[in-house]
């Protein structure tokens, strides 16, 4: 099998990939499947949404990265909450995460928000919690679980 035994699952981290390309990851036996949306911020939440439908009975999950995998920080302006409400309607029961950059510090505003308001919401920190020579920092690691709290 294509990624070996153990491999559990994929992340798309592509823009709006082909539905039928995402679905190959199923056929090999990839038990989930995880769409990066890089877009949901520059995007209406309605648009967003149509987009995560057309991989429906594809995708397990849906991270919401504007980064990019790059851990530049989250500028919410409002959208975040409207974005996740949209999505749920379309794709119930996914698993929907945020990414970009998040510490302890970016616990804050729309973010906080959106935590509050979505605690199922999956969170991706891993960006926001390294060291200028990209180790991991545990002080940054426990400053960020103390907040999350």
């Amino acid at each position: 099998r294509l990624g070996g035994r153990l491999c559990d699952g994929v992340q798309i981290n592509a823009p709006w990939p082909d539905p039928e390309d995402v679905r190959a990851a199923v056929a090999v036996g990839c038990r989930r499947v995880v769409l990066q949306v890089r877009d949901y911020l520059s995007a209406p939440p309605g648009i967003v949404a149509r987009g995560v439908a057309s991989y429906r009975g594809v995708i397990t999950d849906i991270l919401l990265d504007a980064s990019c995998g790059n851990g530049l920080p989250i500028s919410a302006s409002g959208r975040l909450t409207a974005t996740i409400e949209a999505i749920r309607k379309v794709a119930p029961g996914r698993g929907i995460g945020l990414a970009g950059n998040l510490n302890a510090e970016s616990l804050t505003g729309d973010i906080k928000y959106a935590f509050e308001a979505f605690p199922w919401l999956n969170r991706d920190a891993e960006g926001g919690l390294r060291d200028e020579n990209d180790h991991l920092n545990m002080a940054k690691v426990k400053a960020y679980l103390e907040a999350s709290a």
